[in-house]
């Protein structure tokens, strides 16, 4: 491309040069000047420059108009190769993730793997296409295997009873919510790679230029800075569990608490604050943990 780009840079200097000495050329050093750039064109026309008639100068002046059209059909040709060349090279992160998403099985011996490698190209997808978002591209599979792990336990109830030492109904509810924004997050996205697939050309190299995928992006990873944070920390999930518990039991015996539940209004968030530290002088194993990871200023509560 650079070699072709110098060929046309001269095509013009030729071309300009033969418009400045149009007419009023004489036989001197211009036109011997003129006569050895264009032997180097290949114009076959080098022994008649010498000559300033018009006939002569009509004669450069096609000759300089012809290697300018064929050096500008190259150089074009050869850059707009390049650019779909570095265009298909942008959008490959795009094309490995959705590669890897239509072969991801989540059912049997290989599916961790599977699943591992499918996260691993949607990492680097969203290091380079997430501009509002941390662009993290550390996202595993761990995150979405455990979330996956808790919506398909049959005894799903039995285990948050058992990490709640207590009423179910609440850590249920918050092991749905927490496990289906994950596994919700990554559905959107891998929808929306098969869907784009069909139509690669439309989208931006550019990556972090396209919306639609930034959106998805920013969702998902979101959704997994949670799960990270909960899932995958038993401790802390554990507490997020006991908080819920305590709470559903409390809407359940205050017909006020319940009615905010529902409206969902300022006052809500004005009296849980309050309800978790009480809840948390009270019972210090219920939402000790949920405290650590809140409370980012106090990383260890002391004795």
């Amino acid at each position: 491309l650079a070699d072709l780009g110098h060929v046309f840079r001269c095509a013009w200097s030729l071309l300009a040069e033969i418009l400045w000495n149009w007419r009023g050329a004489t036989a001197g050093p211009g036109r011997t000047g003129l006569a050895a750039q264009m032997a180097c064109f290949g114009g076959g026309r080098a022994s008649r420059v010498s000559d300033a008639s018009e006939g002569d100068q009509l004669s450069d002046l096609r000759a300089a108009f012809d290697m300018l059209d064929k050096a500008w059909a190259a150089f074009e040709k050869e850059y707009i190769c390049e650019l779909i060349f570095v265009e298909e090279l942008a959008r490959q992160p795009v094309r490995k993730a959705t590669a890897e998403m239509k072969r991801l099985v989540l059912d049997g011996t290989g599916a961790p793997e599977c699943l591992d490698r499918a996260m691993l190209a949607v990492a680097r997808l969203n290091a380079v296409a997430n501009p509002r978002g941390k662009g993290r591209g550390d996202l595993h599979g761990q995150v979405l295997r455990s979330a996956l792990e808790w919506q398909s336990q049959k005894d799903e109830v039995q285990r948050c009873a058992d990490l709640v030492q207590g009423r179910p109904e609440g850590a249920q509810a918050m092991v749905e919510i927490v496990a289906a924004s994950v596994t919700g997050a990554f559905a959107k996205l891998q929808e929306y790679l098969v869907e784009v697939e069909h139509h690669m050309e439309h989208l931006d190299p550019s990556l972090a230029n396209n919306p639609g995928l930034s959106q998805r992006l920013l969702e998902m990873e979101e959704q997994w800075d949670i799960g990270d944070r909960y899932l995958l920390e038993h401790d802390s999930f554990a507490s997020l569990l006991g908080l819920a518990s305590k709470l559903e039991a409390f809407r359940s015996e205050s017909t006020a608490f319940a009615a905010m539940s529902e409206d969902c209004g300022a006052e809500l968030f004005l009296v849980l604050p309050r309800l978790v530290w009480l809840l948390s002088l009270f019972q210090t194993t219920v939402c000790c943990e949920l405290l650590v990871v809140l409370l980012l200023l106090f990383p260890v509560i002391c004795d």
